[in-house]
């Protein structure tokens, strides 16, 4: 269903719910004895089905720990937070969302609470009154003395979260008596708000770091991507690559590739140009780095099974840096031309393996064109190293490198894994 079909018809539902409610609202007694039946028939319903896991996927109950300002759009898709956490739904229910701040009556109304401003004179209190003069309940108030009740609820919450700063879950998973605030997951891993605006406007509003959630729809292909990595690292033991992500930082990873990020980009801020080449990229997670930083990427791996996954994670969080599937000593380096930073992370010491490979690599290092190469070394006292045709100490191997590519300067930048980290660049 697309996004346009599916507005008209939520909109038509809520209007004859409108309708239904007015009806029902002539009749107090019916009108209460059929709301209790709802809720706690509700109530047992969903507690019925979060114990279910059908069509659920896996670790669907996992609170979520986020920076509260990476929510910024309300989901069109409505969801119950019981009934609905840990499914999975195709379509385009993720592209066209409105703007949090803007949109959503919480936010405005908190931020002039605290202003200051009583809580008559918000945006949720006008909008209120105006359905219950309209004979509606407004946002589950039957009355002014109700609404009013609201806002005292809501401005309790404030001084508490100002006072004991956000109440944080005992444990990891949720169960069906949780309120916390619920997100939906786009394709390319974005949060969308699902439903608790006023404890996220106040987060947002009081400067909290970080809040718990809970997920309800995940777009299925994010979550075709979560399944890949959580089966990829129970057959592994663990992730090669971190996928920072929190719906995904659960997995365990051997390299956490932004520690090598932040290392690396300060040290390369006077590089002319933007343009990076990453050897044996792996799942090319420094150039999703890179890319936000502003570099142009080109990742060259030669494995297969790493370049599928490298594609499906790139594709899935919207990059646009290029994939160079094959060995890098067939790059057309003349092609690319000139490269303002080369990555050789955790990569050269395996071309020291056979004669034919190091001699391959000493060619691609005299023809290759660049400003600097960030490279970091094996260490010598690593078993696999033994018997190898070049046997390099760190010192050795900078040499190697800095003479071959004709470069001028080398120094240690960091270390990564008890591994250095050195910049051969021809920068004074």
């Amino acid at each position: 269903m697309d996004t346009l079909k599916y507005i008209k018809n939520w909109n038509s539902y809520n209007t004859r719910m409108k309708k239904f409610r007015r009806f029902l609202l002539r009749f107090p007694v019916i009108f209460y004895a059929l709301r209790y039946v709802y809720r706690h028939g509700r109530y047992l319903y969903n507690g019925l089905c979060v114990s279910l896991v059908k069509n659920k996927t896996s670790y669907w109950n996992r609170y979520l720990l986020l920076d509260p300002v990476k929510i910024t759009k309300k989901s069109l898709l409505h969801s119950n937070k019981f009934l609905d956490c840990g499914k999975v739904r195709s379509g385009d229910w993720d592209k066209s969302n409105t703007d949090f701040k803007t949109e959503y009556p919480y936010y405005a109304s908190i931020k002039k609470i605290t202003e200051g401003n009583p809580w008559d004179k918000t945006p949720l209190y006008m909008a209120g009154m105006e359905k219950l003069n309209c004979g509606e309940t407004a946002f589950g108030c039957r009355s002014i003395t109700e609404l009013q009740q609201r806002g005292d609820v809501i401005k309790q919450l404030i001084e508490d979260i100002k006072l004991h700063s956000y109440r944080m879950p005992e444990k990891e998973t949720f169960a069906n008596n949780s309120d916390e605030v619920s997100v939906h997951i786009s394709r390319h891993g974005e949060f969308l708000l699902g439903d608790g605006g006023h404890r996220l406007s106040i987060a947002q509003l009081l400067g909290l770091k970080q809040i718990p959630v809970q997920v309800c729809y995940r777009h299925a292909d994010w979550n075709e991507l979560r399944q890949m990595l959580i089966f990829e690292a129970h057959m592994q033991g663990k992730l090669y690559q971190r996928v920072a992500h929190p719906d995904l930082d659960f997995l365990p990873y051997a390299h956490d590739t932004e520690d090598r990020f932040k290392i690396i980009l300060p040290n390369i801020r006077q590089c002319s140009g933007r343009k990076l080449l990453d050897i044996g990229t792996n799942w090319a997670m420094m150039c999703h780095h890179f890319e936000a930083a502003g570099f142009d990427c080109i990742a060259a791996e030669n494995d297969p099974t790493h370049i599928k996954f490298a594609r499906k994670i790139r594709n899935v969080f919207d990059k646009k840096f290029e994939l160079y599937e094959g060995s890098v000593f067939d790059m057309p380096l003349k092609k690319y031309g000139r490269f303002s930073v080369v990555l050789a992370l955790n990569i050269f010491h395996h071309f020291l393996k056979t004669d034919l490979n190091f001699h391959r690599m000493e060619k691609f290092l005299t023809q290759l064109d660049t400003e600097a190469i960030v490279f970091q070394p094996h260490m010598e006292s690593e078993r696999q190293i033994f018997g190898l045709y070049r046997n390099f100490s760190e010192t050795e191997f900078c040499e190697f490198i800095m003479k071959t590519a004709r470069l001028k300067n080398c120094k240690k930048i960091g270390e990564e894994n008890n591994r250095n980290i050195y910049l051969i660049s021809g920068w004074d």
